[in-house]
């Protein structure tokens, strides 16, 4: 039986360095108290976690809500639960899996990346209940997210190398190296190891393509012996030792005390990805928020394992353990025979299909490669796995690294000119393309842009750089991580009335309408509602759109002259989300509109 996971908030605490970047939060399992206000208002959003997810089949992964000023829901995302250990235990010389059992600590921290989400002022976080009967999310805590930056963080270290540095981490998964079981005498080796480590890790697919995309940063830390224990800790900084929980291979350190460790060393935005290296030869290992290897030569694979399960939130894909068959939210994992889950790849990749065992069942669940990377170690990760590690980098980092001028709006005097510019972070194979739009129509696909003021009549401009990875390793990409844009506000000569009107024969431009707003819900019943909103000047034409939940997708709701929509034919008891745009005579568009929801109620 899997136990009941509770979780209580202990403590916080914030860092900020130029923006917020991450938010770590100390949690510890525990009872929950009675219900509170908040703990009611905000489970209202469980049925969304269960459309989006389903029900929790582990112990694994927490579910995270954001939410902007206004408490509106703008991300959703499930994280590797920092509490759970994925004790695990492989063959040296096979790779295939021996023992296989989860377990809990008392303690840990829990790290809540915003990299690209400078509008987040608000985290939900619901954690698992799972028994052998039911499986449902539980709201834990809303954690404010401060607005005002705090000056904060750990000061320079010596004890800290930046191994690989390819840029600011705002923009780069940052993969730490822990050493630990090194004494004063060894520490220097430290770095030698790490060299080691390093060229493996990056050279398995689809990680040494995207290198550039990461950070790789060392921290050293001493211990009054040398390796590890066996069956119990020795003097070291975070009592490594194999035999933890009886299983012979497994390597545990003191999770909480490392997350700390490496907290008082690196900002937050700095430690995405955290790793212990034990000075030990033996090999083992472990998963979790915190992973762990030995320098054993087959370590690596077992690190590069519990990466993608902490990291990419992969399943494993082999059978043996605890079955607990269902639907399941992993990307390489299915209760259905089908494999519609990964069915985009069936004409694109040779040995995708649906092969029955996975996810520690013999029946009943299906992965989508006879083996991988997630099923026995030295295997390839292979499409689907690697679509979904692509996915989860660009959840951290954007394909535009940089751009000039920073500021969002620019005021030119008339006839002024101005160079707009751009870097682009790209894998190794260069696929990132990109292309600028003035008022919705591309005016280059260089790098550069600049609008020429001698050319340009007075008014307002819409100036957008849009960028995306074109990689044929990413087929589904329903979230658009892939796709990042920039946006500016060009000012040109005397801004008063309206330039651009296209009824002004004398200046017959496009202006672009603005977004509509002001989304109201009337009529509301359990299949549909009538929306409304605010008319814009220059709209003649307003496009809404609802996410569907089935599709995970947005889909039309209706294109309309008007200010108003009918909507029917929708299922009870779930969150309708809608936005929509306006456009005007010459087909430009505007910026969607603030998403808004409702909810319809249970027949």
């Amino acid at each position: 039986m899997k136990p009941l996971i509770h979780f209580l908030l202990f403590c916080s605490t914030l860092f900020f360095s130029y923006m917020t970047f991450a938010v770590t939060f100390e949690i510890e399992t525990n009872a929950l108290d009675a219900p509170t206000p908040n703990r009611i208002k905000y489970e209202k959003l469980t049925p969304q976690i269960l459309a989006e997810f389903g029900q929790p089949s582990s112990i694994h992964m927490l579910t995270i809500l954001k939410l902007d000023e206004q408490d509106r829901l703008i991300g959703i995302e499930q994280i590797t639960n920092p509490l759970a250990i994925r004790a695990e235990s492989f063959h040296p010389e096979t790779g295939e899996i021996e023992e296989t059992n989860d377990f809990l600590q008392e303690k840990a921290l829990l790290n809540i990346s915003l990299k690209h989400q400078t509008n987040v002022k608000k985290v939900l976080v619901f954690l698992p209940q799972v028994d052998e009967n039911s499986a449902t999310w539980l709201f834990l805590k809303a954690f404010p997210i401060h607005p005002d930056p705090v000056v904060g963080g750990p000061f320079p270290s010596s004890d800290v190398i930046k191994v690989i540095d390819n840029g600011h981490s705002e923009n780069r998964v940052d993969l730490v190296f822990v050493a630990e079981g090194y004494t004063t005498s060894e520490i220097k080796r430290f770095e030698e190891d790490l060299s080691g480590i390093i060229e493996g890790f990056f050279r398995a697919p689809p990680l040494s393509t995207y290198q550039k995309h990461f950070n790789v940063w060392g921290v050293k830390s001493i211990s009054n012996q040398s390796g590890a224990g066996n069956g119990s800790p020795i003097d070291t900084a975070f009592g490594a030792h194999f035999g933890c929980y009886g299983i012979d291979r497994l390597l545990c350190v003191e999770t909480r005390k490392v997350q700390q460790y490496v907290g008082q060393k690196l900002n937050e935005e700095e430690h995405d990805v955290i790793v212990v290296v034990v000075n030990t030869t033996k090999y083992g290992g472990a998963g979790g928020a915190v992973a762990t290897m030995s320098l054993h030569s087959s370590a690596v694979d077992l690190a590069l394992h519990e990466v993608g399960h902490t990291f990419a939130l992969l399943a494993d894909e082999y059978d043996y353990g605890t079955c607990n068959a269902g639907p399941a939210s992993e990307a390489n994992v299915t209760n259905q025979r089908s494999g519609q889950k990964w069915s985009h790849w069936f004409d694109h990749a040779d040995n995708v299909d649906s092969f029955e065992g996975a996810k520690y069942c013999k029946q009943g669940m299906f992965r989508p490669t006879e083996n991988s990377m997630m099923r026995t170690l030295a295997q390839p990760f292979y499409a689907v796995n690697t679509e979904q590690i692509i996915r989860r980098i660009y959840k951290y980092t954007s394909p535009i690294d940089q751009v000039t001028p920073e500021a969002k709006a620019i005021t030119l005097e008339k006839g002024r000119s101005i160079r707009f510019s751009s870097k682009l972070l790209q894998p190794s194979d260069q696929t990132v393309t990109a292309y600028w739009e003035l008022d919705g129509s591309i005016v280059s696909q260089s790098l550069d842009y600049t609008f020429d003021g001698t050319r340009m009549n007075e008014g307002r401009y819409q100036l957008k750089l849009i960028a995306k990875d074109t990689t044929p390793s990413v087929i589904q990409d329903n979230n658009q991580v892939l796709k990042r844009t920039k946006s500016w506000t060009i000012i040109h000569g005397n801004d008063d009335g309206d330039p651009g009107d296209p009824d002004d024969p004398d200046n017959p431009g496009c202006t672009v309408p603005n977004k509509p707003d002001g989304l109201t819900f009337s009529q509301v019943t359990s299949s549909g509602f009538v929306l409304s909103w605010n008319a814009k000047q220059h709209a003649v034409r307003y496009d809404m759109i609802r996410y569907d939940w089935g599709q995970k997708a947005w889909v039309s709701i209706g294109s309309t002259e008007n200010t108003q929509l009918e909507v029917s034919g929708l299922h009870s008891g779930q969150y309708v989300y809608v936005s929509g745009r306006s456009f005007n005579r010459c087909g430009k568009a505007s910026d969607y509109a603030e998403m808004q929801r409702v909810w319809l109620p249970r027949n």
